[in-house]
């Protein structure tokens, strides 16, 4: 009995020492660390004449002098993320398993920051880099908290998912990628714990790995994977349990809001410990098949007897319990209030009538063959708001619908649209890849598109490919004031500096600016649409958008999570694939209950 109190309390001290790390330095990040490094960013693209920068004009900024110190910037906050998230959890793992699970804070953020020593360095920087992009990729192993969700953009996974040969390279690459990272999985701690040299650290860890890999399965990958399922499996059921009793008691939206926001910021706080643990064990295994090999670990670096085993009570102690108490009382009056406010104007804020336009992708998305007119009047008979589709110029001038650099993905014909004549392309035909037994369709030129639609549905034209050019600009517009679709038409581009000429030049037209990533201020984007990569298209973005008077929309919105997640979002517009899919889902956000709104509220 006494052993398990023991335990109880070592593992109490151990995790209480490890979530105040995570609010303190996660505080100093979020307070400090990241509105000076946002500073610094603005006056870099300030100096560069800019105050933004996006996927569709880094490169020249990227190659200058100011790219340069974008890119120090970066690996500056990259070794500072590592310290905090990776480095400081497995040396207190080391001190913890010696009996000291009660560090001092500022023991803890010491160590932390004195760490980064080992990795300013050439190969060190590039094993940090790897860690925060790679780690992510594979999900096996620990990253820096800011890239956990890191992922490649869904157009471009959605390329590589529908080419058998893009598919077996990319399977082979984060195939390679799992097993580097699995054969060097214990180089930080030979870095950090042993004082190991980076190449040293390398070999040792290959060594420790050979030698323990099945054991590592079972103890690691299978003992930790279970303890994930199980973990997961048990907070759904609460989170579904408290939901239903919420229901059952038929509450109001304000005293809902007051529960589900409370028990969500204590499972975020709790949750600051998903890293710390798993840290901790690789740390215990670390020891553990040393121990079994009968090597004699140093501990160069930071001497576990250095440190005491127990903290006194002192009055500092009463200090923190008096501070501990103060920060709860505080939460609780802000979670009072926002619950109050929320109650109070439910109907305004959650309810009101925020209508979403539908764009079907490359005109009508899966209804029929790409990018053409029966797939446009299929979008048009499902309720789609817009079409969207990409122009690309001929050999002799004109202007036809086509996606790629050439025809051969849907035509067979490996030729790019400026190689062909019109009156060759007019004998091609689309394969329509989402059915198969759907009949092929001829590819339409610019005004045989516009005609069909013309007071049924709007267009978004992309001006596309290596013909996307001004010349395109000006003979676009030309067009749409010809047929009087002013109103009805916006002009996209992943080009800025093309969106730049067009707003300059032809200020009454409506551009739409495609981008997937973005740095500084994307309120000065100079766009009436910016149509954002939903992984771009974050809660902040959307606001940051509307307050500049700027339409978002987000593409391409094709899976059921990010149909269901952009439904309830103030976003103006999605783009995508399936229509009737995402029609389903607004429907199904439209009947919701007051307290499934307010679940969603909390989610998002």
């Amino acid at each position: 009995m006494i052993f398990k109190k023991e335990a109880f309390l070592f593992y109490f001290r151990l995790f209480w020492s490890l979530i105040t790390f995570q609010i303190v330095t996660k505080g100093i990040l979020f307070l400090a660390i990241f509105p000076i490094a946002k500073g610094i960013l603005q006056l870099l693209l300030t100096s560069s004449g800019k105050s933004s920068l996006s996927s569709g004009d880094f490169l020249p900024t990227f190659l200058s002098l100011q790219g340069a110190g974008i890119f120090i910037l970066v690996l500056v906050l990259l070794v500072i993320l590592v310290a905090f998230d990776i480095n400081a959890f497995i040396i207190i793992s080391a001190l913890a398993r010696k009996g000291n699970p009660n560090l001092p804070l500022i023991e803890m953020l010491g160590i932390s920051l004195k760490s980064v020593k080992n990795f300013l360095k050439p190969q060190g920087l590039l094993i940090l880099i790897y860690v925060a992009i790679i780690i992510p990729l594979i999900g096996i192993g620990v990253t820096i908290s800011p890239m956990s969700n890191f992922k490649i953009p869904n157009f471009i996974t959605d390329v590589i998912y529908n080419n058998p040969v893009y598919l077996i390279a990319y399977g082979t690459l984060l195939l390679v990628f799992t097993l580097i990272t699995l054969r060097y999985f214990f180089f930080f701690h030979y870095c950090l714990l042993e004082g190991e040299s980076i190449k040293e650290a390398l070999k040792k860890s290959a060594s420790l790995m050979k030698g323990h890999w099945k054991a590592f399965i079972k103890d690691f990958l299978v003992k930790i994977g279970l303890k994930v399922i199980g973990i997961s499996v048990l907070y759904c059921f609460l989170i579904l349990g408290l939901i239903l009793i919420l229901e059952k008691l038929k509450i109001g939206p304000g005293l809902a809001m007051f529960v589900l926001l409370t028990i969500a910021e204590i499972i975020s706080i709790l949750g600051l410990l998903a890293v710390p643990i798993v840290i901790y064990s690789v740390t215990d295994l670390f020891y553990r098949y040393n121990e079994r090999d009968g090597y004699p670990l140093k501990n160069k670096v930071y001497k576990i007897e250095g440190y005491p085993k127990e903290n006194k009570q002192t009055k500092k102690g009463k200090a923190k319990k008096l501070g501990l108490f103060l920060i709860l009382a505080s939460v609780f009056m802000i979670n009072a209030s926002i619950s109050v406010i929320y109650g109070l104007f439910f109907n305004e804020i959650a309810k009101g009538n925020h209508k979403i336009a539908l764009v079907a992708h490359r005109g009508g998305g899966n209804l029929a063959a790409e990018n053409t007119i029966a797939g446009m009047r299929k979008a048009i008979k499902a309720g789609a708001t817009w079409t969207e589709i990409d122009i690309q110029r001929t050999k002799d001038g004109y202007y036809v619908i086509n996606h790629d650099p050439t025809f051969k993905r849907l035509t067979g014909i490996d030729k790019a649209s400026d190689e062909m004549t019109l009156e060759e392309i007019k004998s091609l035909k689309v394969k329509d890849f989402f059915d198969q037994e759907r009949p092929v369709q001829p590819v339409a030129t610019l005004e045989q598109f516009l005609k069909a639609g013309q007071g049924k549905i709007g267009f978004y034209l992309e001006l596309k490919g290596d013909t996307a050019d001004k010349k395109m600009a000006d003979d676009i517009v030309k067009l749409i004031k010809a047929k009087k679709l002013e109103k009805s038409t916006a002009l996209l581009s992943l080009d800025l500096n093309l969106i730049n000429y067009i707003e300059k030049k032809y200020p009454e037209i409506t551009t739409g600016y495609l981008y997937y990533f973005s740095l500084g201020e994307i309120s000065d984007i100079n766009a009436d649409i910016l149509i954002m990569e939903e992984g771009e298209a974050t809660t902040l973005n959307i606001l940051k958008a509307h307050e500049a008077g700027k339409k978002v929309v987000v593409w391409t919105i094709n899976s059921s999570d990010s149909i269901n997640k952009f439904v309830k979002s103030d976003v103006d517009a999605v783009i995508t694939d399936f229509v009737l899919d995402v029609k389903k889902g607004m429907k199904e956000r439209d009947a919701r209950s007051d307290l499934q709104i307010v679940v969603d509220d909390i989610l998002n």
